[in-house]
């Protein structure tokens, strides 16, 4: 816990030297969904690829995302709707894959509203609400919602603070088709425009389980987006985390890299 504390300190401190100045503004590489809505009457597309390596107690192998996506498309200046479809596939360590091993993980829709504009010490503060489409078609599945609040300060010209708070439903694994548990949701970002194309970012984010208290999980990462055009972004990161869970006494890392891709049309 002091550990933690002392790294959102360290953002914190960090993020005088921070903004996302850029004409496009993304919700991704990072978890720290922006309050920001597409403007009026325009799509935006933000995909990646990512790899994460995890280890635990029982086995070692590896989770290829191709890709995720996020579409959203702004009905007007203050909501926007949200589809969040996810593919990819598990590869074990000595590098097979089999066919049960691809998936899609989650294929959400939802929505953003802003709620308030930046002014003085109040943030910019957004709302997004996401539901899984399984929910909609399984009539055993449990409805597992997310929902989050988004906060953005522009302390200069150069510098920006972004943070989410939220909660997650979960099916319990143990006890599909009815049990499911909150899983709490924070993320802390901040960045800084080396050039008028090129950002740095850096953050932290977890959950915790409200079920029982005894599993977290944390992680830290970093990255840079480039500005091919004002309505053009690609972006490159990689990070770390790990996971707690007291009553089992289960400890295990990941290691994650990203690649991703994002436009708005029309230009």
């Amino acid at each position: 816990m002091k550990s933690l504390i002392a790294s959102v300190a360290l953002i914190v401190c960090f993020s005088c030297n921070v903004l996302f100045a850029q004409s496009i503004i993304t919700d991704r590489p990072d978890q720290t969904e922006s309050s920001f809505i597409v403007p009026d009457n325009h799509w935006q597309f933000e995909m990646g690829f990512s790899r994460t390596s995890s280890t635990n107690i029982m086995t070692y192998k590896y989770e290829w995302s191709t890709p995720s996506i996020l579409v959203r498309y702004a009905v007007n200046d203050f909501f926007e709707l949200r589809m969040a479809p996810d593919f990819g596939f598990y590869q074990t360590e000595d590098g097979k894959v089999f066919a049960e091993n691809f998936f899609m993980r989650s294929n959400e829709v939802g929505f953003k509203v802003k709620l308030a504009e930046e002014k003085k010490c109040i943030p910019q503060t957004a709302f997004i609400f996401h539901m899984p489409l399984h929910w909609f078609t399984n009539e055993y599945s449990p409805p597992t919602p997310e929902v989050r609040l988004t906060f953005s300060h522009s302390l200069s010209d150069r510098i920006s603070l972004g943070y989410n708070l939220g909660m997650e439903w979960l099916e319990d694994e143990y006890y599909w088709g009815g049990h499911i548990h909150p899983n709490y949701i924070f993320t802390l970002t901040s960045g800084i425009s080396l050039t008028e194309k090129l950002s740095v970012f850096i953050e932290t984010f977890g959950t915790f389980n409200g079920y029982d208290g005894e599993q977290y999980f944390t992680n830290f990462d970093g990255g840079f987006t480039y500005l091919l055009r004002d309505n053009m972004q690609l972006d490159l990161s990689g990070g770390w985390g790990f996971y707690d869970y007291r009553f089992g006494n289960e400890h295990w890392q990941n290691y994650f890299l990203s690649l991703g891709f994002s436009f708005r049309v029309p230009d």
